[in-house]
């Protein structure tokens, strides 16, 4: 059964490693992430948890049948890199298929258009908040998927970020 969520409960992002506390319920709820960055949330994208649950998911590791034990994937982020709308943050998002939810179960004909749905979320969650960067890893192999995501961000996301290649096999973005 959901309980009511309340200013200052701990939440923790189901498909992902974001961890966060409840600032704002009205209009909309608004999370403060671990590293001071602030968005807006849906109830069913979180779980409420405590103090002792978020220590224990930290110290978790997730059982891998072919490889023994290995350390869960993270979203992860970083505070203070200075965008033109002021302080931002960057989050690195993984988009190998093994690395996003559900991702082992999918085809390898459904495969790209898995990555890029998933791209697309990540893309329209974060339009919102101007100067943030998001560094998509998307590897080096043939490049197939490189360029699908540039040709997404030059022919629908140009008037809202623009992109530029980061090391190899990542693309950054800055949300404008």
């Amino acid at each position: 059964m959901d309980r009511e969520v309340k200013v200052g409960d701990k939440i923790i992002f189901m498909d992902s490693n974001l961890r966060g506390t409840i600032v704002a319920l009205h209009p909309k709820i608004e999370v403060e992430l671990e590293d001071g960055f602030v968005i807006e949330a849906y109830r069913q994208e979180f779980i409420v948890t405590d103090s002792a649950q978020m220590e224990a998911l930290g110290r978790s590791v997730v059982e891998s049948p072919s490889s023994g034990k290995m350390s869960p994937k993270k979203v992860s982020c970083s505070k203070g890199i200075k965008g033109a709308y002021g302080v931002s943050s960057t989050i690195k998002v993984d988009l190998h298929l093994e690395a996003l939810p559900y991702g082992r179960s999918v085809s390898p004909a459904d495969a790209l258009g898995y990555q890029l749905r998933h791209f697309r979320e990540v893309m329209y969650s974060n339009l919102k908040h101007r100067g943030m960067r998001i560094c998509f890893i998307h590897g080096v192999g043939d490049g197939v998927l490189k360029m699908a995501l540039r040709k997404e961000l030059d022919e629908v996301f140009s008037h809202r970020c623009s992109y530029i290649p980061g090391v190899a096999g990542e693309t950054i973005v800055t949300i404008k």
